[in-house]
């Protein structure tokens, strides 16, 4: 019997990545083994996307979407000096800072004590899914929205993260 994490990434590899790789990312075809983290990259002509998925490091069956880019503001040139960084994180719940506001194929602790036992893994993954047009539109325009928060962005002259 599978374990709930191995249903999920059974479940992330059957619809997610390929939704992933036909909008041009890519990837991994199939997210397996116990690895925390699965990048997909895409490359556009002044930036690179990169999403990222983050498995919980306890082994909870529980994910969140990290999301980056990378803009050359000098095409020509690109360096280090010339590269802006922009990031943020989209989970299930836009409130709260523990794990339990990621994608959670699990049923909180106090239902499980209490012999619940349901498995939630195409749920999570499902939300998951209905966050893709929210994340396209980010994209374009990185700002919060419903369930993309902690937007970031480093500035390379001064070196320093600031929220957005």
């Amino acid at each position: 019997m599978d374990t709930l994490r191995t249903e999920l990434r059974n479940e992330l590899t059957e619809r997610l990545v390929p939704l992933l790789l036909a909008q041009g990312f890519s990837g991994p075809s199939k997210i397996k083994g116990n690895s925390l983290f699965h990048e997909f990259t895409r490359k556009n002509a002044n930036r690179i996307e990169t999403l990222n998925i983050q498995f919980e490091k306890r082994q909870s069956p529980r994910f969140i979407i990290n999301l980056k880019i990378e803009i050359a503001e000098n095409i020509e040139h690109p360096g280090l000096e010339d590269i802006k960084i922009i990031t943020c994180r989209v989970a299930d719940k836009k409130k709260g800072g523990s794990t339990r506001s990621w994608f959670c194929a699990d049923q909180p602790w106090y239902l499980r004590i209490l012999g619940y036992k349901k498995n939630m893994v195409n749920e999570a993954v499902s939300k998951a899914i209905d966050t893709i047009s929210e994340i396209e539109l980010w994209w374009e325009n990185p700002t919060r929205s419903e369930h993309i928060r902690y937007v970031t962005a480093y500035n390379p002259i001064s070196k320093e993260w600031t929220a957005l």
